[in-house]
C-alpha cells in the first residue's frame, strides 16, 4: 500500500501482533489486522490508554470493549473534507485512511484534465473517494449495495459542504447497475472500484473478490468513455497479489483503451540515490514508475554498482535546519533556519531564512526537543547538525550529522553566537552554562537574515539548471534587514538576480509541469498586472487562459520556427519560468530551453517557491535605496 501521510486527524501510532493502535481525532482505538503478523514489543505507551478495543469472536464478528464513554460518531478532517467516524460492529470506522493517497491522485488527474469529468465510484462505501472527486470538480455516480453506507456517504457530503455538487447516490448491486448503464449507453471518464473481499448484495447475493473481480472489470470497461482518465481498483484480499491485479488490468483494459498500468506497494514519489553520496550527487525525486526505470538505466551505466541504490519515501513539506553546540550534557541552538523551497531541493541550493517564518510553536518545540535528545544520545561534545522536514504539522528527521555544516558561519554571524569558539571550548571541558549564552533555543535576533545560493551555470556547460536533490550552487550571499521581505530583496540582488521594469514588448515565458500549474496561476497574474506579456508552451498556455490569465502560445524548441528560441533571442524576454517532471537528458526541450536562457543571460527560475519569492520582490515598492544598511560586523559587538 502506498503511504497516505497527509493526515492530521488520523495517525497509525503502532502495530504488532495482529493489532493496530490508531488515533482518530482525539480518540485512541485498537483494531485487529490480519496482515500484522509480526510480534514486536509494543513500543508506544498509548496501548494502555486506548479508549476502545475491538475483539473478534471465535464464532465470527466481534464487539467493542469501551474503556470510556465515546460519542456515537465524531468528525475528522482530510484537507477540506469532513468525514464522520463511528465504530461499527464489524470493526470498521467508516473511513479507510490509507485510501487518502488515492483520493489525492484522483484529484490531481481530474484537475489536470481541463474538461468536464464523469466518475463512476463502485462499492463507494461512505464516500471518501466520491467527496474527493466532487471537490476536484467532477460529477460522480456513487453506487453501493448497502443503504446504510450510502446514507453515511450523503451525511459526509453534507458535512463537507458538497451536498449541492452533481452526484447520483445509488443503492444497488454494482454489477447489475453497470449492466443497466451499458444498456442505457452511459459513459464515464473514470472508474473507481473498491470491492470488499467478501460481501452480500441487497437481495442476498454473495460477492467474493477472487471469483468476481475479472468479470466485473471486463463488464465495467464497457462504460468507459472514448478518452478515459483512469480506472482504479483496490484489492484488500491476501489471495490476490499486486502482480496478479496488474496482469488482469493489462489483459482487459489496455487492449481496449491503451494507457499503462501501475500496481505497486511502494509509494511514489520516492527519493532515489546511491548508498553513499556527497552533495546529493546522483540523487533524484522519482515521480513516476518511468522515472525509476530511467534512473536505474542511467545510474547502472555510469556508477560503480558495488553499493546498492536506496529508495526513500519522499515527504512534501518544508525543510528546516538546526546547528547546535553540546557539552555532553546541555545544548544550545543559536537559531532554526527554514528553507524557502519545499523538500526535494538540496539545502545548499535553497534560499534559507532565519528566524523561521512559518513554523508553529509546537513544531519549533519538537525540533528543540529532538535536537537535544540526539546530541545527548550520540554523546556529542562540540557541534551537531540536524535536518528536518515539516509536513502537515508533523516533524520528520531527515538526517543527523555530529559535525559542523556549511550553515555554521551563517547562523553564527546573524545570531552573534560564536559557535566554533564555543564548540572548541566544550571539547576542552568547559560547560555551556559558564559561557554566557544560555542553553536550549537562543532568543531570536532583532533582524531577519536570508541566505541565497549563487550558481555558475554559464561556466558549467551541459548542466541542467533545474533544482533538485543534487547540489549545484557554487556559493552564497547574505541579506539582512529588519524584516523578511527586505532581507530577501537584498539576498536576491546580491546573488545576481536582476529586477527589471517591464518596457514595451517585455515578456515572460512559462513552461511548467502539471503539478505546478495551479500554483503558477497567481504568479503569472501578478506579472501580467505589472505589464508583462505572457507566453507559454501549449499545456501551460491553455491552463493559464482557462484560469483567466491571458497568455500567448509559443512553440517548443523542437517545433517549427518561429518558436521559443526566436522569442528568447528577440531581447524581449525578462524572465523564464521552467519546471519539468523530467530532467537530466540534455536532448529534452525543457533542458535545452533552460540552457539557452543561461547562454543568453536571461534569469530562469526552476522552482515554484523561488518564483513566488522573486515575483513578490518584483512587485514591491521597496528598493535598495530605501532599505537600511545593517552593519553585521558591529551588530553583536560587545564592549
Amino acid at each position: 500500500m502506498r503511504p497516505a501521510d497527509t493526515w492530521v486527524d488520523y495517525e497509525l501510532i503502532d502495530a504488532t501482533n495482529h493489532n493496530r493502535l490508531e488515533r482518530w481525532g482525539k480518540t485512541l482505538l485498537i483494531r485487529p489486522d490480519p496482515q500484522i503478523i509480526w510480534k514486536n514489543e509494543e513500543v508506544s505507551p498509548l496501548w494502555a490508554r486506548a479508549d476502545a478495543i475491538y475483539y473478534r469472536s471465535a464464532k465470527g464478528g466481534g464487539q467493542w470493549d469501551y474503556h470510556k464513554k465515546l460519542p456515537q460518531k465524531w468528525n475528522i478532517k482530510w484537507q477540506d473534507l469532513t468525514l464522520i467516524v463511528s465504530p461499527t460492529g464489524f470493526k470498521h470506522t467508516g473511513v479507510f485512511p490509507e485510501q487518502a493517497v488515492n483520493w489525492a491522485w484522483y484529484q490531481e488527474k481530474i484537475k489536470a484534465a481541463d474538461r468536464p469529468v464523469k466518475v463512476l465510484n463502485l462499492f463507494g462505501y461512505t464516500g471518501g473517494a466520491t467527496l474527493a472527486c466532487l471537490a476536484a470538480g467532477a460529477s460522480v455516480t456513487h453506487v453501493d449495495a448497502s443503504k446504510g453506507m450510502v446514507a453515511w456517504a450523503r451525511e459526509n457530503a453534507q458535512a463537507s459542504s458538497l451536498a449541492d455538487r452533481p452526484c447520483r447516490w445509488i443503492v444497488d448491486d454494482c454489477a447489475k447497475f453497470v449492466q443497466r448503464e451499458i444498456r442505457r449507453g452511459s459513459r464515464y471518464d473514470a472508474v473507481i472500484m473498491d470491492p470488499p473481499s467478501y460481501g452480500r448484495g441487497p437481495n442476498g447475493e454473495i460477492w467474493k473478490l477472487e471469483d468476481n473481480v475479472y468479470d466485473l472489470i471486463t463488464l465495467t470497461e464497457q462504460v468507459l468513455s472514448d478518452k478515459p482518465l483512469f480506472f482504479a481498483i483496490n484489492s484488500y484480499t491476501e489471495g490476490l497479489s499486486p502482480a496478479v491485479m496488474e496482469y488482469v488490468l493489462k489483459t482487459t483494459l489496455c487492449p481496449k483503451v491503451g494507457g499503462h498500468t501501475s500496481c505497486d506497494e511502494i509509494g511514489l514519489p520516492v527519493l532515489m540515490r546511491p548508498s553513499y553520496v556527497l552533495g546529493g550527487q546522483n540523487m533524484i525525486v522519482a515521480y513516476t514508475k518511468a522515472d525509476v526505470i530511467e534512473y536505474m538505466g542511467v545510474i547502472t551505466e555510469h556508477v560503480d554498482m558495488d553499493h546498492p541504490v536506496l529508495l526513500d519515501k519522499y515527504i512534501l513539506g518544508t525543510e528546516c535546519e538546526v546547528d547546535a553546540i553540546c557539552d555532553g550534557e546541555n545544548f544550545l541552538i543559536p537559531g532554526i533556519m527554514e528553507q524557502v523551497e519545499r523538500t526535494g531541493v538540496h539545502s545548499g541550493d535553497s534560499i534559507c531564512v532565519y528566524p523561521a517564518q512559518h513554523l508553529t510553536q509546537a513544531e519549533i518545540d519538537t525540533m528543540v526537543d529532538y535536537t537535544g535528545r540526539f546530541a545527548r544520545e550520540l554523546h556529542v561534545t562540540g557541534l551537531v547538525n540536524v535536518q528536518y522536514a515539516v509536513s502537515n504539522g508533523k516533524v520528520y528527521v531527515i538526517e543527523v550529522n555530529p559535525r559542523s555544516s556549511r550553515t555554521v558561519p551563517y547562523i553564527s554571524k546573524v545570531t552573534g553566537v560564536p559557535m566554533v569558539d564555543m564548540a572548541v571550548r566544550c571539547c576542552l571541558g568547559e560547560k555551556l552554562t559558564d559561557m554566557g549564552y544560555g542553553t536550549g533555543l537562543h532568543p531570536n535576533a532583532p533582524y531577519v537574515a536570508v541566505k541565497v545560493p549563487v550558481f555558475s551555470f554559464e561556466k558549467l556547460h551541459g548542466v541542467d539548471t533545474q533544482f533538485g536533490p543534487e547540489m549545484k550552487s557554487t556559493g552564497e550571499v547574505l541579506g539582512i534587514a529588519p524584516n523578511y521581505h527586505d532581507a530577501l530583496l537584498k539576498g536576491l540582488i546580491g546573488a545576481g538576480y536582476t529586477f527589471k521594469t517591464p518596457g514595451p514588448g517585455s515578456c515572460c515565458i512559462f513552461t511548467v509541469k502539471d503539478s505546478d500549474k495551479p500554483e503558477f496561476v497567481d504568479i503569472a497574474w501578478k506579472l501580467k498586472s505589472m505589464g508583462y506579456k505572457l507566453y507559454g508552451t501549449s499545456g501551460t498556455c491553455a491552463w493559464l487562459n482557462k484560469h483567466m490569465v491571458p497568455c500567448n502560445e509559443v512553440r517548443n524548441m523542437s517545433g517549427e520556427a518561429p518558436n521559443i528560441v526566436d522569442l528568447l533571442q528577440s531581447g524581449l524576454v525578462d524572465y523564464v519560468f521552467s519546471t519539468s517532471a523530467k530532467g537530466r537528458d540534455p536532448k529534452r526541450d525543457s533542458v535545452r530551453l533552460r540552457r539557452k536562457a543561461v547562454e543568453l543571460s536571461i534569469p530562469c527560475v526552476t522552482a515554484v517557491d523561488t518564483a513566488n519569492a522573486l515575483v513578490d520582490c518584483l512587485r514591491s515598492d521597496h528598493s535598495m535605496k530605501n532599505i537600511p544598511l545593517v552593519d553585521i560586523a558591529t551588530l553583536y559587538h560587545k564592549n
